[in-house]
């Protein structure tokens, strides 16, 4: 029910940052509300995968860090937001957009994930410095 009413705040909010643009209080009020809808909505997941019989099936850990990343990168990026509102406007508009961007496109994560951890790795032959060497691609 609290997530809900969270969720039911979200027109009034997104009302005051259109109507005041401008001001750090509806920027901080709309960043507030996300932060919250964000903090609740981790704790009702939590809540479910601490008790395994109400799930279906059983869950991959690759799938709860994705959706760990995928619950917290709004209330993260609004919390950042509301700093840098003292300093730019337009930025933390842009701060507060971009995770429900990256949440709409399909695959992000996957891409992300694959950018920052399983890039190859380039070494460079303390012997020859000319040459960069590659590590071979594993198979797993």
């Amino acid at each position: 029910m609290v997530f809900l009413m969270t969720v039911s705040f979200v027109p009034f909010s997104s009302h005051l940052l259109g109507s005041y643009p401008e001001t750090n209080f509806a920027i901080s009020f709309y960043a507030v509300n996300i932060i919250i809808i964000g903090t609740t909505l981790y704790i009702l997941r939590q809540y479910l995968l601490n008790r395994p019989y109400l799930l279906q099936d059983s869950i991959d850990s690759k799938d709860i860090i994705h959706g760990t990343v995928r619950i917290f990168l709004p209330p993260v990026f609004a919390a950042i937001a509301v700093v840098v509102s003292y300093f730019n406007i337009p930025m933390s508009y842009i701060l507060l957009t971009f995770p429900f961007v990256f949440n709409i496109l399909p695959g992000g994560l996957n891409y992300l994930e694959y950018k920052l951890i399983h890039r190859p790795r380039i070494f460079i032959n303390p012997n020859d410095n000319s040459k960069i060497h590659r590590p071979k691609a594993s198979n797993s």
